[in-house]
Parts: C-alpha cells; structure tokens; sequence
C-alpha cells in the first residue's frame, strides 16, 4: 500500500515511529494545566473580584499571568495618574500665560477638561497608564516591560508619551532611574525629549525636583540620581545602559 503502513497479523495501521528532536532545538513551552486554556486559580479570582479588577483578565495572556502570579495593583498604576495630572493644569496655564499660543493649543488639545478649569488625561490615556503601571509580578516589579501604543495623528500621543516618559522618571518608584527615548535618528529621539522638557519648563512644582540641560539633552532628577534622555542607532550601539524606561 505504498507510503501506508499495516501489520497485516493484526488487521491494524501502524503509528509512524516520532521523529528524533534536532540537537540545540528549543524547548516547547509548557502547556496549560489543563492542555486547553489558561485557568485563572481560584484565590486570585476571588481577590480579583473582591478588589475590583476582575474585568482586566480579558484574553489568555492574562489569565496566563494570574496562573503565574501576577495581580493588578489599582493604587500603584492610579500613582503614576494622579501624579501626572498634578501638573497637566499648572503646564497649560503656564502656557497661556507665556503667549505661547501654539503650544496651549497643542497641549490643552491632547487632554480634556477636569470641569474645575483644568485638564485631566483622556480616558484611553489613563487606561494605558493603569494598565502599564498596575499590572505586577509576583517580586513587585511591573508586568508589561514593552507597550505598543498606536492611535491616528492629533490624538494626543505625544505630549502624552513625554509625560509617560516623567512618569518612569519620577514617579515609578525606582532607583536611580534611567529613561530613554529612542529612534533611529537623532531628531527623532530628540523630539519627545523637547516636550518633556517643555513641560518641565512650564511647572514651577516640577523645576523644585527636577532640571533641564539643554546642552546635554537632559532631564536630570537629583533626588533619586536618576535622568532622561534620548538614543539614537546613529550613534551606534550604546553599552552600559542600566534603562527602566
């Protein structure tokens, strides 16, 4: 019967013999405890539904992460919100009050009204802050060590990546921190640098904490040791990078 085979004694098919794993292949990933799907423990549903964060768990990479132990920490993704809109109204004031019209509306364009004459993050804003600071493994740190944002122009992505990038730098609990943006060019790395830098610029309460060096293209946060900056593959490979952000 050509490439069929048969035991002809017993009137059965044969199973063809597996074939030898290649030397240096990779190990195949673990399956999941019931060889279909990711089940979330019992225990962390329960504190999930008890805390208020159950609706995160929305694919199997999250339950993946639940069966692996990491949680959702609303207080500790909320500080990195809170912090932010802290200074988001004093930074369009400032604007304003500097005649600096095309930044005003750039700025106050990216956020909304907090309906007390400031501005606050729009909602896909802060639910990106939330979910990329509030997802923690099980030794504290932050889940999600790569975000992939993508939206349409003039939505609000860029003073909102700069204010991501003093987020890392300030308010993420780290020791002397190290932030970088980074693009293959030199002014395109240097470009969310200047708006971080236009906001310090413009925030009395963030020039108590923080400076800005124009000649070094950088931002500079004495107390905790730690600075932004900005990369560049024009530059080549950089080593000794000790990046949180």
């Amino acid at each position: 019967e050509g490439a069929r085979l048969f035991d002809m004694s017993a009137g059965t098919k044969k199973k063809p013999k597996p074939k030898a794993k290649a030397k240096g292949a990779p190990a195949r990933r673990a399956k999941p405890r019931n060889g279909l799907k990711w089940v979330v423990p019992a225990s962390v549903l329960k504190r999930a539904k008890r805390d208020g964060w159950a609706f995160r768990i929305r694919n199997a990479a999250d339950r993946r992460a639940c069966c692996e132990g990491c949680v959702f920490d609303e207080a500790v993704g909320r500080r990195g919100v809170e912090w932010a809109e802290r200074f988001i109204s004093e930074v369009a004031v400032a604007f304003a009050e500097s005649g600096d019209a095309e930044s005003f509306e750039e700025f106050t364009s990216e956020f909304q009204p907090d309906g007390k004459g400031g501005f606050r993050f729009l909602p896909w804003q802060e639910e990106c802050t939330l979910e990329i600071f509030g997802w923690l493994r099980p030794n504290g740190l932050r889940r999600f060590r790569w975000a992939y944002i993508e939206i349409p122009k003039k939505n609000g992505k860029t003073f909102f990546a700069a204010i991501l990038l003093l987020i890392l730098l300030c308010a993420d609990g780290e020791p002397n921190p190290e932030v970088y943006t980074a693009a293959t060019s030199r002014n395109q790395a240097a470009i969310c640098l200047r708006y971080a830098m236009k906001i310090v610029s413009a925030s009395p309460k963030l020039q108590r904490s923080l400076r800005v060096i124009e000649s070094t293209n950088r931002i500079v946060f004495d107390a905790a040791g730690g600075f932004l900056t900005s990369v560049s593959s024009e530059a080549g490979v950089s080593e000794g990078l000790n990046a949180n952000g």
